[in-house]
């Protein structure tokens, strides 16, 4: 049996639940492209450092969530907190 012993008490993080990618019919990107998809990763990459979780929101699509996750494995999309 492993125990686990956490001593740093509470932890207070921002997450963004509702983020939105260029192949949403909710975007404000302007279109699918690999240009803009580059320039969306970028956006967050930058976020700021509190920032520690987000949440890809495309209504309908799971298609645009799968891609932001192929840009993180092959490290495309590399945040540091």
């Amino acid at each position: 049996m492993t125990t686990i012993n956490i001593n740093r008490g509470s932890e207070w993080n921002i997450w963004d639940l509702h983020v939105h990618t260029p192949a949403s019919l909710c975007s404000k990107y302007g279109g699918d492209t690999d240009k803009i998809w580059e320039e969306f990763i970028t956006e967050l990459e930058n976020l700021p450092i509190e920032v520690k979780v987000l949440g890809i929101n495309d209504y309908l699509f799971l298609d645009s969530y799968k891609k932001g996750l192929e840009y993180k494995k092959r490290g495309d999309l590399v945040i540091y907190n």
